[in-house]
């Protein structure tokens, strides 16, 4: 699934050379819209639903958009902004006819995870939500995606990982966040929610690991 970057496309014309390209050469139909972190924007468009409104990707037979999920917020967007967009853009791909779904920015915990997928199933959100996991990765690796990303990476967070940051040449695996949300999300009220990795430590050690983990006796 290609990632497109609103803040850092230069212009409409960029975006549809662009999705010709992937349309024609790869048969996509499918994208994750995000809005880049360009300041200020290379073109006109300003976030994901700039792009949304202008009718490109149904142009192009786009048929499917994921777009960004902050469970622990945003550096720069407050929690009542966030919703609000979320809400926004639900309304133009449906409107559109653009089947949707959401991906969130990885976390170290389930708790604030599981509540805002609560609120956004309290808020009549159904989209597909997957939720961002911190593959296998040296403990260092992970603090310092932390930190790029913005995400909560506090002590007792850390610490109920399974990491410490007297351990930052040592390696950890998700494993106890994958069997919290294996534990919080057997309530149907979160409604059809996937895990998604982010391979911080390498493609072959997160798929090495998913398989280990799979195999392990229930």
């Amino acid at each position: 699934m290609p990632h497109i970057a609103a803040r850092r496309l230069g212009s409409e014309s960029m975006l549809s050379a662009m999705l010709s390209a992937l349309v024609n050469d790869a048969q996509v139909s499918r994208l994750l819209l995000v809005a880049g972190d360009a300041d200020p924007p290379k073109g006109p468009f300003l976030d994901t639903a700039t792009i949304l409104r202008s009718g490109i990707l149904e142009q192009h037979g786009i048929r499917h958009v994921s777009i960004a999920g902050h469970p622990e917020g945003h550096p720069v967007q407050n929690a009542a902004m966030l919703t609000s967009a979320l809400l926004e853009k639900r309304l133009i791909m449906e409107a559109a006819n653009i089947e949707w779904s959401i991906f969130t920015q990885f976390a170290f915990a389930s708790e604030p995870v599981l509540a805002w997928i609560g609120e956004l199933r309290r808020l009549g959100i159904e989209a597909p939500i997957h939720i961002g996991i911190p593959g296998p990765a040296s403990v260092r690796t992970l603090l310092k995606f932390a930190a790029v990303c913005g995400v909560s990476a506090s002590t007792s967070v850390l610490k109920k990982y399974g990491l410490s940051i007297t351990q930052l040449l040592s390696s950890a695996g998700p494993d106890a966040l994958v069997n919290e949300y294996a534990t919080g999300l057997s309530n149907a009220e979160y409604g059809d929610v996937r895990l998604h990795f982010y391979p911080f430590g390498g493609l072959h050690k997160t798929v090495d690991w998913l398989q280990e983990y799979r195999t392990r006796p229930s």
